[in-house]
């Protein structure tokens, strides 16, 4: 299964990388419907939580941070240092919104989505 392999690799990446990613445990979350796509931007991950932090240290320091790492329009994988109920499953739409938010915030060169935002920044490339 392709999820299955995706999973496998990331978690192989992470244990090769920075000492602080092997904190969380990984999911995988999906959207199957364009008009409501995870995106990207030049910010490679956005640690988030239930409050603002004045540094990603700080963020990364509290038990309550999740990290999201955008793969494609479709998917990324989520950080947490709490189990993950489901290893894979379909975001939740407060989940996405929640997480597109944090990366349009973030971002100031560019956001990659297969639909256009309502957005000032930053500018925008749009796929088919």
């Amino acid at each position: 299964e392709v999820r299955i392999a995706l999973i496998s690799r990331m978690r192989a990446e992470i244990e090769k990388g920075p000492d602080w990613l092997r904190q969380f445990h990984w999911a995988l979350r999906y959207t199957d419907s364009a008009s409501d796509p995870v995106v990207a931007t030049e910010t490679t991950f956005v640690p988030m939580g239930q409050r603002e932090y004045s540094s990603v240290d700080e963020a990364l320091a509290d038990p309550e941070t999740f990290i999201c790492f955008p793969l494609c329009w479709q998917a990324c994988i989520i950080g947490t240092r709490h189990l993950p109920d489901h290893v894979t499953r379909p975001f939740q739409p407060y989940e996405l919104e929640f997480i597109r938010r944090a990366y349009i915030a973030n971002g100031e060169e560019f956001l990659i989505s297969p639909r256009k935002f309502h957005i000032r920044k930053p500018r925008q490339i749009v796929f088919p």
